[in-house]
């Protein structure tokens, strides 16, 4: 176990030096400025139940379920 009280998931990141969780490594590498933990929420993360993420693209969540889904027209 580590110092933080949280544990990440596989397709989380865990910055052990101020004990942010993030939703993926790219959320970590941007808050990893020079070697030093900088506030997420500078370039536009968000906490949500616990967890540092980019805000959600509606468009583009409503796209990719479109393409789930098969309902896309095709041309």
């Amino acid at each position: 176990m580590n110092r933080c009280s949280k544990e990440p998931t596989p397709f989380q990141a865990l910055c052990s030096v101020c004990c942010r969780l993030f939703g993926g490594v790219s959320g970590f590498d941007t808050h990893r400025v020079n070697g030093a933990c900088v506030d997420p929420s500078n370039y536009g993360y968000v906490e949500m139940e616990g967890v540092w993420r980019q805000p959600m693209d509606h468009d583009k969540v409503k796209m990719f379920r479109t393409r789930v889904s098969g309902t896309r027209k095709r041309t």
